[in-house]
C-alpha cells in the first residue's frame, strides 16, 4: 500500500499530465454543453442523452490520460535513475511493478467516478430538471467498468511496451496506436487476408480488436431493456482479461531481469 501511495504522490506532482487531460475534458464537456443548449432545441434531445454523451467523452479523454500515465510511469524512472533508488528498499521488483499497476488503476477509476458525477450535475444544471437517477446509476456502472477493463488492458500493454523501450515518448506513441489505431489496423489486416467480420470468432478476439468489441457488446446490453445481455459479451470479457494477464506477467517476467545498472 505504501508504494501504491508514493505513485499516487509522483504523479500529483507532475502538473502538466495532471491539468492538461481533465482541462481539455472540461472545456469538452463545456463546449457539448454550449452546442445542447444554444444549437439543439430542447424538444428533439432525449432525456439523459447529454449525460450519456458525457460519460462516452469522458471515458476515451481519460483513456487517453491514463495511456500517457502509464506509459511513462516505468520508463520515467528507467531514465532518470531513480528506480536505482527505488529497489534499494526492502521491496522487490514484482511488488514495485505491481504498485504501478494498482496505482494507475485505482487513480483512473476513481477520476471516472468522479467525471460521472460532474456529467450528471452538468445535465442537471443545463435541462433544470433531475436526471432519472436510476438510469444515470446504471450508466454510470456499465461505463465505469468498461473504463476499468480498458485501463487495465491498456495499462498492462503500456506496462510491456516500457519495460521494452526505455523512451516515455516512444512507448507513450506505441500505445496510443494500440489504443486508437488498433480497430482499424486489424480492419486492414482482415481485409487483406479476407477473414469475414460475421463468421470468425478470431476477428473479434483478437487484440486490436477485443477492446472495441468489449464496449460495443456492453453499449448493447445497455440498450436492450428487457435486460439481455449478449453471450459474446461474457468470451469478450474473459479475453480481454487474459490479455491483461498476459501482458502483464510479461512486462513483469522482463522487468524482473531487466539489468536497470545503465539507467541514467
Amino acid at each position: 500500500m505504501k508504494l501504491m501511495v508514493n505513485e499516487w504522490r509522483k504523479f500529483l506532482k507532475r502538473r502538466v499530465l495532471l491539468l492538461t487531460i481533465p482541462i481539455l475534458t472540461l472545456l469538452t464537456i463545456v463546449g457539448c454543453c454550449l452546442i445542447v443548449r444554444l444549437y439543439i432545441p430542447k424538444e428533439i434531445v432525449k432525456s439523459n442523452d447529454l449525460f450519456i454523451g458525457l460519460l462516452k467523452i469522458n471515458l476515451y479523454l481519460l483513456m487517453t490520460m491514463a495511456i500517457v500515465y502509464a506509459s511513462s510511469i516505468l520508463t520515467q524512472e528507467l531514465t532518470s535513475g531513480t528506480i536505482k533508488l527505488l529497489l534499494t528498499r526492502p521491496y522487490n521488483r514484482h511488488k514495485v511493478l505491481l504498485a504501478k499497476f494498482g496505482a494507475l488503476t485505482i487513480l483512473m477509476t476513481a477520476t471516472m467516478f468522479a467525471f460521472s458525477i460532474i456529467s450528471y450535475i452538468v445535465e442537471l444544471i443545463i435541462y433544470g430538471s433531475v436526471p432519472n437517477i436510476t438510469f444515470c446509476l446504471k450508466q454510470s456502472g456499465i461505463n465505469i467498468f468498461a473504463f476499468l477493463i480498458s485501463v487495465m488492458y491498456f495499462g498492462a500493454f503500456a506496462l510491456l511496451v516500457s519495460t521494452l523501450i526505455n523512451s516515455p515518448s516512444m512507448s507513450t506513441a506505441f500505445t496510443l496506436i494500440f489504443f486508437m489505431g488498433g480497430h482499424t489496423i486489424w480492419t486492414v489486416i482482415t481485409s487483406f487476408l479476407k477473414i469475414s467480420e460475421n463468421n470468425l470468432l478470431l476477428y473479434k478476439i483478437f487484440p486490436l480488436q477485443i477492446n472495441d468489441n468489449l464496449l460495443q457488446l456492453l453499449d448493447m446490453s445497455i440498450e436492450n431493456s428487457n435486460g439481455f445481455v449478449p453471450s459474446e459479451l461474457f468470451i469478450a470479457l474473459i479475453t480481454t482479461l487474459v490479455y491483461t494477464l498476459i501482458f502483464y506477467l510479461i512486462a513483469d517476467f522482463i522487468f524482473n531481469r531487466k539489468d536497470i545498472s545503465l539507467a541514467s
